[in-house]
């Protein structure tokens, strides 16, 4: 799970550290129990993970950040991301 710390690790070291990056679009009303089952995959198949809001009005998501590509591919396949 992500802690506190990485919440505020800057943009660039998370781009660095975690380059294979993943977007989910948080549709009208919210991820709710499906952001619950992305954390939990992580947290089992990947548990080196960070999330960050993405905010370019009109558009939201979650970020996913994996040190691996291989995590990200299988993160995006699992949650049908684009």
């Amino acid at each position: 799970m992500v802690n506190r710390a990485r919440a505020r690790t800057s943009r660039s070291r998370i781009d660095r550290d975690y380059p294979h990056q993943v977007d989910i679009e948080v549709p009208e009303g919210g991820l709710g129990k499906r952001l619950n089952a992305m954390h939990r995959w992580c947290g089992e198949r990947a548990p080196d993970y960070v999330t960050v809001s993405v905010n370019d009005y009109p558009r939201q998501a979650v970020r996913f950040g994996f040190r691996s590509d291989g995590a990200a591919r299988r993160f995006a396949s699992r949650f049908d991301a684009r």
